[in-house]
């Protein structure tokens, strides 16, 4: 078997697919046929994309601690800035991951029902549940053997909230929008603008809770920040999820309108980015409250956005390390539904 068609393989299995003598690719729970040209439509680039988005998460929780992050900048130091540049301008890393994530929903749901059956949700969930629970039931042991002790109820809230360490928000929020597919996929097929818009107005009310909260702003009297607190729950991050199912419903047309955009999208891209680095830190100087270090502002959010798209938009364009980002992203995919190595 030659590499490309290993890779192949591996991202059919990943997909949940078989591949039938004929050559077509079956879902199996559902005898439609897809074409096989559909995965390859999307091109190498939403599989990069997906790959950087998973990779990227690492760095977003990884160089710039916080503890460290004060220390560095207190002294003005030129690592601080590299580091800072280096967490804001991977935001788009959760964002990317979730439309991906959203777009294979969608390829899975396709057939005569165009469902995503509780069958499916059922398997994604328990694919992320349970290394989910090992690895932090082993976090929650060391810090016990380091004396970070926690009540039984708090342990729960952990476990629920992502909260072993604060990199995990990852997976009780992918479940959520799991749980949440087999609506939106329905929604996604025949009433996609209403669908998106509803999805847009519940990020924008999560990022305006967001400045209500660094401001201490409050409408009506009342205190809306608990909006912009937990980042485990889906109401900021669906947009991206519903994106990537109704682009995936809608691909030619999506394509086409990306690809006459580019070169705007490309110039929004380098003009947000620097936006995204400069915003948080001008927030933190002016507050003293730190929104680093994802899209939690409405610069950071544009960017993320922007990012994916101009980087679907310029999919044709050869890239260097193509083949090598999307090897990255089918094992960043391996990794995230606990698929071994095949």
């Amino acid at each position: 078997m030659t590499p490309a068609s290993h890779r192949d393989a591996r991202l059919r299995k990943i997909l949940g697919q078989q591949l039938d003598p004929s050559g077509t690719h079956r879902d199996n729970n559902d005898q439609t046929s897809i074409s096989p040209q559909r995965v390859s439509d999307s091109g190498s680039g939403l599989q990069s994309c997906g790959g950087l988005g998973l990779y990227g998460n690492v760095l977003v929780d990884g160089p710039l601690p916080a503890r460290h992050c004060t220390e560095l900048r207190s002294n003005g130091s030129l690592a601080y800035y590299v580091l800072l540049v280096i967490k804001q301008l991977t935001t788009f890393s959760v964002p990317a991951f979730l439309f991906v994530s959203g777009f294979f929903v969608a390829y899975a749901a396709r057939g005569s029902q165009f469902t995503f059956s509780w069958k499916m949700v059922g398997v994604r969930i328990s694919n992320l549940v349970v290394p989910y629970l090992i690895w932090s039931v082993v976090i929650f042991a060391v810090d016990y053997i380091l004396k970070v002790r926690y009540a039984p109820m708090e342990y729960l809230m952990r476990l629920a909230t992502g909260n072993a360490t604060p990199a995990y928000f990852f997976v009780p929020l992918l479940c959520q929008l799991y749980v949440l597919a087999p609506f939106v996929v329905l929604a996604a097929k025949d009433h996609w603008q209403w669908l998106c818009a509803g999805a847009m107005i519940l990020h924008l009310a999560a990022i305006g809770a967001t400045y209500m909260n660094i401001f201490d702003m409050r409408l009506l009297g009342i205190d809306w920040s608990w909006m912009a607190t937990p980042i485990w729950l889906f109401v900021r991050w669906s947009i991206f999820f519903v994106l990537g199912i109704v682009s995936s419903f809608r691909l030619q047309s999506v394509k086409q309108m990306l690809v006459q955009a580019k070169w705007g999208l490309l110039i929004a891209t380098f003009a947000l980015a620097v936006l995204a680095v400069a915003e948080p830190e001008w927030l933190l100087q002016v507050t003293g409250k730190d929104w680093r270090g994802g899209a939690l502002t409405l610069s950071t959010s544009l960017y993320a956005m922007v990012f994916i798209f101009c980087f679907l938009a310029f999919e044709k364009v050869e890239m260097p390390l193509t083949n090598f980002l999307t090897l990255l992203a089918i094992r960043a995919m391996e990794f995230t539904c606990h698929i071994p190595k095949g």
